[in-house]
């Protein structure tokens, strides 16, 4: 047999990985014709456009730019959106001039850099196994789905480092002394911080369960997984100059609950059922011969070495983790909406590959004796069977030609006159819209795909669900309020019918009609809006309120200590509901010396601050007694009777609160064998502060229950279901850029302006050079203006949470370099292990050494080809 050195190895191995990576995407990376360029993916589209942004601005001498006004009424772009995957098709773009072939050529990028990556592995399973192990990565069934269903690219390049990240991990664990390997570990997870932030916090999961399973399964000192965690927190540390500002933002802002309900997991009868792409090629698969052979390893328990060990079961924890069989456990778990279950298929897939390859090596092995050479044949037939097993995925490598009706909008849009664009088709047409309606269409974009990222995302959630829960009078008026001048909608049967006649009501036209789209639109120019101060809205309940109630206008913020006195008092009434407070007493006491002045609050009771004795909520002595197991109410109001429509059997049961030891008993109602307060009331001088139980807020929301919809008009003085009078102000010299927006603006009177452009943390509105007060209304900005001619700018300043990036950042890279020049990750971890030590037996386990902890694994230097 032909003795190779090690460096051909690597080249042969190289080399064979690449040919293998080249027949799997060849018609991706070669083209059949300059049309047959463009992604079919949900995502592809939405992540290029930022690439072409970015390449513009860099041109314009922003290497780093801060804001996109063109997408989603202004978003910091490099913020939310980790920059390491958009810099790399800026890259990519510049050498080929064409951004969807540099996309095209990124997925390719990234899938030969993951198979590459498993040849790390090589010493310990052999050069040949690891090539293997690198093809069946790149033709991953759930691999290839993300790189072409989803086109999730910053995703693509997460998963392309994380080989190597756990070949770093296993070689500090191996041997907690080694700089190199420790600082190979810190960078790789600061990269992969830097493609995909919530990849890396499934990963950061997935190899610290690792190193504590490692740490079980070997009996190793606790330094060794002490080290290995170091690892990767300063890895995370690395990257916290952009880590720690986007965790103020997007993603990390939803609530506990939406968040949960975007978690998608899957059921095993569809995941490890073959069968099913035949009809859709997209589904989700994990692949039945995987899952199969990774049960066959726990037969081959002892034939493991302890690395593989503690791999195969992390891989059966996280191929659980995106399983119906542990969804409801995961999000019962705090942060859950953080890390979707179904995304840890990812980690469980570099599992899998492994597992499969050591199961067929082993089985190799074991027919070196003549009379068992069948063995080898069985596990040539066991890598076959994977590869036809996964085989049916590569149908989803393709691209497509340009999708010919969203191109045509995008060119009448170009001549017609308006501002933003907003595509009403529950992103069914994919990320496509979101690029052609911007690059061609010269729109600002209100929404489309994936808003998850947008700052405006709770207020475009809102209005999605208003399209199909016909609260048309919501929708179309926060379309106004976005500055919305085009409505592209996909007719379906989610989407109310009467739509298009509530946009024409507003004064919207449809001008074309092909056979899937309709394009509603209005000549428009930018423009702010004053809106009218009646109800101010406090809280997530707040929100579900102004979908009946669209005048209520909701403040971005849920804590009641956001909102200045002066501002408060504008209004003619203060709704709370889920609303929250640094100190409740604090909140008790500012409200009722509000009402004393005059003020008016309505208090939902139910989701209210909870008491610390008595666990339920309780405001200004009022304590929301909690009612179970209602399916109808009845309200009581003087004589009259009124039975409440019931929840559908999708919400559940109606729990809710009922108002005790207030001073008036306004409304009651009835349920069985109790009657309870539906509506009370405190006053307080001139003013007064109402409890609203029996959860009408939401009630009224999911039922448009006609009895519970009057009663909170006369609460709330407000029409339900009816637009608000906004006035609209021209934006005259209008300037929109990556540092802000600057124009001037004319207004009659003095007042408060709502500005449609996207609020953050650090929004900051200056007039004729001087700061201005200014509160984030439903994620937009609300600013107090002069009266007369303005100059406005407006941009983003930096918090404190950059600077504590950058400390981070910093204290991480010290971290680092002091390991370097000669602090040991051991001597970090040395008292920990004491302490540790200390618990146990005075002698260590037999076999322990003062050397390198762990198997050394592999077949030697040299291996046979």
């Amino acid at each position: 047999m032909l003795q190779l050195r090690p460096r051909e190895q690597y080249a042969i191995s190289v080399l064979a990985v690449l040919i293998s990576a080249l027949v799997v995407y060849f018609g991706v990376v070669f083209p059949r014709d300059a049309e047959s360029i463009f992604p079919w993916s949900s995502d592809a589209w939405g992540h290029l456009i930022k690439s072409v942004y970015l390449r513009e601005q860099i041109a314009d001498g922003q290497l780093y730019p801060d804001m996109f006004p063109a997408w989603y009424n202004g978003q910091q772009l490099l913020r939310y959106f980790p920059p390491l995957s958009y810099y790399a098709v800026v890259g990519l773009h510049v050498v080929t001039d064409n951004i969807f072939t540099a996309g095209n050529l990124f997925i390719f990028a990234t899938s030969l850099i993951g198979g590459l990556s498993m040849l790390l592995f090589a010493p310990r399973i052999g050069h040949l196994w690891a090539v293997v192990a690198g093809v069946l990565y790149i033709i991953f069934p759930d691999n290839i789905r993300v790189a072409f269903a989803e086109g999730n690219l910053p995703r693509l390049a997460a998963a392309a480092l994380l080989p190597a990240a756990l070949y770093f991990l296993l070689k500090v664990l191996e041997n907690p002394r080694s700089k190199r390997n420790f600082t190979g570990l810190a960078i790789v997870i600061s990269l992969i911080v830097l493609s995909h932030v919530m990849m890396a916090g499934i990963f950061l999961v997935s190899l610290g369960l690792y190193a504590v399973m490692y740490w079980l399964i070997k009996g190793a000192r606790f330094r060794v997984v002490a080290t290995g965690v170091g690892g990767l927190a300063t890895g995370m540390l690395i990257s916290g100059w952009w880590l720690l500002p986007s965790l103020t933002g997007g993603l990390a802002e939803l609530d506990n609950t939406e968040g949960s309900e975007a978690i998608a997991s899957t059921s095993p009868s569809v995941a490890l059922n073959p069968g099913l792409r035949s009809s859709d090629n997209e589904i989700f698969y994990i692949g039945l011969t995987a899952i199969i052979l990774a049960f066959v390893a726990l037969f081959m328990w002892k034939r493991l070495d302890t690395w593989m060990k503690a791999l195969v079961v992390v891989t059966f924890i996280t191929t659980l983790i995106g399983s119906t069989f542990l969804v409801d456990i995961w999000r019962a778990l705090p942060g859950n909406e953080l890390f979707w279950a179904r995304r840890f298929t990812t980690f469980a897939a570099l599992g899998l590959v492994l597992t499969v390859v050591i199961v067929a090596r082993q089985v190799y092995m074991q027919g070196v004796a003549p009379e068992r050479r069948w063995l080898r044949l069985a596990a040539i037939g066991i890598l076959v069977l994977v590869v036809v097993d996964f085989q049916p995925s590569l149908e989803l490598v393709r691209n497509k030609e340009r999708p010919e009706q969203i191109q045509q909008v995008a060119e009448q849009l170009a001549v017609l006159d308006g501002w933003r664009v907003a595509t009403a088709d529950l992103s069914l047409l994919g990320s496509a819209p979101t690029m052609l309606f911007t690059t061609e269409g010269e729109r600002e974009q209100v929404f489309g795909w994936a808003f998850q990222g947008s700052i405006t995302g709770p207020l475009l959630a809102r209005v999605n669900e208003s399209f199909t829960d016909d609260f048309l009078d919501f929708a179309v008026s926060r379309l106004d309020r976005l500055g919305t001048d085009d409505v592209v909608l996909l007719p379906q049967p989610l989407i109310s019918p009467d739509l298009g006649e509530a946009l024409e009501a507003d004064g919207f036209q449809l001008v074309t009609s092909s056979q899937e789209l309709r394009l509603y639109h209005r000549d428009g120019a930018p423009r702010a809006f004053t809106i009218p101060l009646k109800v101010f809205g406090i809280g997530a309940g707040a929100e579900n309120a102004s979908r009946v109630f669209p005048q209520i206008s909701v403040g971005s913020s849920s804590s009641l200590d956001d909102y200045s006195d002066e501002f408060l008092r504008q209004f003619d009434l203060v709704l709370l509901s889920r609303f929250t407070t640094a100190s409740r007493g604090g909140a008790d006491e500012r409200v009722e010396r509000l009402a004393s002045e005059g003020m008016r609050f309505l208090v939902d009771l139910t989701g209210a601050p909870v008491s610390p004795l008595s666990r339920q909520s309780k405001f200004l002595g009022v304590h929301g007694e909690p009612v179970l197991q209602i399916g109808q109410a009845i309200l009581i109001e003087g004589d009259e009777r009124t039975a409440l429509l019931p929840f559908d059997t999708e919400t559940g049961p109606w729990n809710s609160v009922t108002p005790q030891g207030a001073d008036e008993e306004l409304v009651l109602f009835d349920y069985p064998a109790a009657q309870g307060v539906a509506v009370a009331r405190n006053r307080y001088g001139d003013g007064e502060v109402v409890f609203l139980g029996l959860n009408l807020l939401f009630h009224a929301s999911k039922t448009a229950d006609p009895r519970a919809i009057e009663l909170l008009e006369g609460l709330l003085g407000l029409p339900a279901q009816e637009q608000p009078d906004d006035i609209p102000h021209s934006l005259a010299n209008y300037q929109a850029g990556e540092d802000g927006w600057t124009f001037d603006i004319e207004l009659p009177e003095s007042g408060w302006v709502l500005f449609p452009m996207a609020h953050f943390e650090g929004t900051r509105v200056f007039v004729n050079g001087t700061q201005v007060d200014s509160v984030g209304v439903e994620r937009l900005i609300l600013a107090r203006m002069p009266a007369g001619v303005s100059s406005v700018e407006i941009r983003s300043v930096r918090t404190g949470i950059y600077t504590a990036g950058n400390i981070a950042s910093v204290f991480g890279v010290l971290v680092l370099l002091g390991f370097l020049v000669g602090f040991s990750p051991v001597q970090a971890t040395k008292r920990v292990d004491e302490m540790a030590r200390s618990r146990r037996e005075s002698s260590p386990p037999e076999g322990e050494s003062n050397g390198p902890v762990g198997d050394t694994g592999g077949e030697g230097p040299v291996a046979q080809v």
